[in-house]
Order: C-alpha cells, then structure tokens, then sequence
C-alpha cells in the first residue's frame, strides 16, 4: 500500500508550504494556520529533544482535546518518538498503569486537568521517575510552554530525526483494556495512521473536512478518525474540551463545519435539545457515527440535517475505519449493518461455511504492530496465518454487507467506549468487603449498553451501593461504572469455576420481570 506521504507530520509539512494561510485548527477564540500549527510543531519537536528525547523514546500527554495535545502528537511523530496519550478522567492508579507500563521519558500534564490535580502533585505522585510539563490550557493568548527558540542547530536536529523515520515505525500507543483487566498498548504506525486516514477520506468523500473534535485524546477516534483523517485532506479541526450537545451543535454553524461524525450516544443527546432546527446544519455534507448501531428510530431525524449519511466499523487495532455504508444506504442498512469493507483492507469471516456467523478477521499492514511490552497478548491477537482476530461476530448479508451479531468475549460498549468487565471486577475486589465480583452488560436506551454488577461479600462483611460506586469512582473513569449493583449471597459458578454470567443475566431478567408483576398489583 503506498500513498502520498508515509506520516501524518509530512502531510503538515505538505500544507504547511502548499495552503500556509488556511486555517488548520481552533480552540476557543485561538485558531492557527498550516504555517502557524507547523511552526509550533517544531517548536515542541525541540522542546523534546531538548528534555532528552529521541527516537524510540516515549512522550505522553494528558489533558484535553485541545491544540496543544495534536501540537504534541505531531511533534513527536516528527523525530521519531512514540506518543500516547491519557485521559484526564482516569484516576491515579489507571495513569500509574499506563506509566509504567510505556515508561514515557517526557509527560505533558494540562494544569487544569481536574482529575489528576496539578501538574507538582503529579510529579509527587509518580516519584519524580518521569520529566512532567505543566502546559497552559486554556490560555488564549498562546501556548508560553512553548516559548522555545528554534535556532539553526534546532532546526538541523529536527530534520535529522525527521529523516530517519519510515512508515513501519511506531508512531503512537493507544491503550485499551484486556480481558484480564489492565490495560494494554495496542501500538500503530505511521502508515497505519498516515494510510489508514488516506482510505478513510476517499469513503468519506467530503473534499473539504471541517469537523469537531470532543474525543478522549486517548481514544483511536481522536486521534485517528478525527484529526489523522482531517489532516490528511488539509481539513479544519474544532477542539473542544469535551462533549457538549449545544456547543458541539453551536460550532456546526459558527465553523461551517462539513462532517458531523461521534457515537450514537452523542447524537442522542444532540437530538433531544430544544430548538434545534437543520437550518443550523446547512453547511452539513455528512453524519457519521461509529462505536455502536445507530437506533433506527433516529436515522429519519437525522436525514433532515445533512445529505449523506454513513456508520463504519473499526478497531483501536486497525488505525482506521475498515468498512463503511454506501452513498444512499437505506434505514435499514444504516442500522443494521456496517457496510462493506474498504477495498484495500481484507476482512474474512472465519466461520465453518461461508453462510455462517464467524469471527470478522481483518488483514493487511495497517493493523497494530504489537501490543507494547506484551508478547503474550500480541500473540494472541493474529491467527497462524497473520490476521487480526477481532474478537466480534459477523456475518454477511444476501448484498454482501457486514453485519455484526455479537462479541466472542463478554465486553461492551457504553456510549461508544469499549468497556472490559474484568477491569471493573478486579476494582471491586480490591474493596475490603468484597469477596468477588461479576460484571455484565446490560441494554440502555441512551448509552446502548451499561454495566450491571454483581457483588459477593465476605462473611460478616456489609458494604452499600452507594459505597462501592464511590469507591470506584476513585479508580475508574466513571463510564466505567456499573449503573446498577447488586448483592448476592453466592455467585454462580460453571463447573470449572468460573462465574455463570449466562446465569447471571437469567436472575436479572426475572428480578426485573419480578420487580414489574410488584408495581403492577
């Protein structure tokens, strides 16, 4: 697979000298241009290299969807090291995870990030064994992290470590839970995210992208369905902190933006408020949604705010969208299915027939390079032959369209967010009145799924909901959360023993059936 150039840097640098007075990004009343955004990359490509970081070497952000976490992305790319960002949402022990399990040599830390504190608390936090930089935020009047000199030496240290990066090398590492409860680094390269976003264009058809970006930084949709593919079209990025229907529906008119792209969730929201009307949208060429199925009853609602309408399906492991619907698709198809593959990019159902159900296997250069430090899991991802298992269930349809109809594993997505069940029980666990614990998925209208948990106490132990959601709250990013807790006095057991959460999802539908036959007497 070629294209026209092999990382997302080079594309700046392509714009940077091609269309220099466009504007390229905005965050609040700050907007930069090509020239201007590239400008700034260099800046932080020698701030960088100036804290000693080289190729190879990690550099982590942690903060907000803003200018400064695509600055430093991009910056990194540049000299080759491998960048990976955090959510500022995660408690301290998720971050201390991730750490050390990169072991970054530089982290940015925004110093309004709420959930972490500032960025000297940090520092404590993590023993100093890590160089943190407090970046501004929301300083309007510029970036003064960045106030770094570019000198001619500067320069030619740039374009030296510029030089040696290649298309195969790790760009960025995107963490995302296991089964087994911790996150893992699912690594992607420059072509994954310079290629990838090039194929993602030519389906998206749009030519001149404006879109807002409201996505976790740490999350493949930000990074590369986002604002990889936006790039690569020399398109315009609205940042902002993060999702809010009125705002995100606000810089649709204010930018004129032309792709209106999120998970269901968030069109579920956007949809409900007050006033909102498609002479606000006339800009508008294309929604886009991905993450979960689209409930049918909203894909009328939303033909009346752009001309086309399209869901895709992809993996954090992919480093792009690997199928989408066509121009005209139905209702039906739109809800029911997620396309067809993209022509470059081999998708295979490993099933017993070709009329049967399987896993959807993905093929090609573009999937991740290894999950970081973590041979096992690596190992585990691609079958004998080299594809990428993707642990969902598929089939295709009489017109050749992939539908998914489940998931090999028991994980499930909550407004867009995969979310692993074992990371939630292994926090519960780790409460001193619980025994064990069981998660499971359970339908939402808003969310599409949520979790439901199930706790076991220990003998003589007694523990509230209210307490174990708030001792969660402290260790996990609050979509992770169980909606609901119950309490059980043994939890089922496989013979193997295993927890039964077949068994489990059976004593909920007759609770819930139970509760209903109360309410109506």
């Amino acid at each position: 697979m070629t294209g026209d150039f092999p990382t997302l840097e080079a594309w700046l640098r392509h714009y940077a000298r091609t269309t220099p007075t466009k504007l390229a990004v905005a965050h609040g009343e700050r907007s930069l241009t090509y020239a201007e955004l590239d400008r700034q990359v260099d800046q932080c490509s020698a701030l960088q290299l100036l804290r000693g970081v080289r190729p190879g070497d990690r550099v982590a952000f942690c903060g907000a969807p803003r200018i400064a976490f695509w600055t430093s992305l991009l910056a990194a790319a540049r000299i080759g090291a491998i960048w990976l960002g955090i959510n500022p949402r995660n408690q301290l022990p998720e971050v201390r995870h991730i750490l050390g399990d990169a072991g970054p040599k530089l982290l940015f830390v925004e110093s309004d990030s709420a959930t972490l504190g500032s960025p000297q608390l940090l520092r404590e936090a993590l023993l100093g064994s890590i160089d943190v930089i407090a970046v501004s935020g929301r300083d309007p009047a510029g970036e003064p992290w960045l106030e770094v000199a570019l000198t001619q030496r500067s320069s030619d240290a740039i374009q030296l470590a510029e030089s040696h990066v290649t298309h195969r090398q790790a760009a960025v590492i995107v963490y995302t839970s296991g089964s087994t409860g911790k996150p893992k680094g699912a690594v992607l390269s420059h072509a994954g995210l310079s290629w990838g976003a090039q194929l993602q264009t030519r389906r998206l058809a749009v030519d001149d992208p404006r879109i807002v970006c409201n996505l976790p930084i740490n999350h493949v949709g930000c990074i590369a369905d986002v604002c990889a593919t936006t790039l690569v079209k020399g398109g315009f990025i609205r940042f902002q902190d993060k999702f809010e229907p009125e705002l995100w529906f606000d810089a649709i008119e204010r930018d004129r933006l032309t792709i209106w792209a999120g998970v269901p969730t968030m069109f579920i929201q956007a949809l409900a408020l007050p006033g909102l009307h498609p002479t606000r949208s006339a800009s508008l060429q294309l929604i886009l949604w991905g993450g979960s199925a689209m409930p049918r009853a909203l894909i009328p609602q939303l033909r009346r705010y752009a001309p086309h309408l399209k869901t895709a399906y992809g993996l954090t492991e992919t480093a792009c969208h690997v199928a989408f619907t066509d121009d005209g698709a139905s209702d039906a198809t739109l809800a029911e299915t997620v396309g067809v593959p993209v022509p470059e990019i081999p998708i295979r159902i490993a099933a017993d027939s070709p009329n049967q159900a399987g896993e959807i296997q993905i093929g090609g250069e573009l999937n991740l390079l290894e999950y970081w430090r973590n041979p096992q899991a690596t190992a585990a991802a691609f079958t004998a032959d080299g594809w990428l298992r993707t642990g969902d269930i598929g089939e295709w349809t009489a017109d050749a369209q992939l539908r998914l109809v489940g998931r090999l594993h028991d994980q499930f997505k909550s407004g867009g967010y995969n979310v692993y069940p074992r990371e939630i029980e292994a926090a519960l666990e780790t409460h001193p009145a619980v025994a064990q614990a069981a998660v499971i998925g359970v339908p939402d209208a808003q969310f599409q799924e949520v979790g439901c948990g199930f706790v076991q106490l220990k003998p003589s132990q007694t523990a509230a909901a209210a307490q174990l959601t708030d001792y969660l709250r402290t260790r996990l990013a609050n979509y992770k959360i169980p909606k609901q807790l119950r309490f059980v006095e043994q939890l089922p057991l496989l013979p193997i023993g295993k927890v039964d959460k077949q068994q489990l999802r059976a004593l909920l539908v007759s609770s819930v059936t139970s509760d209903e036959r109360e309410a109506s007497r």
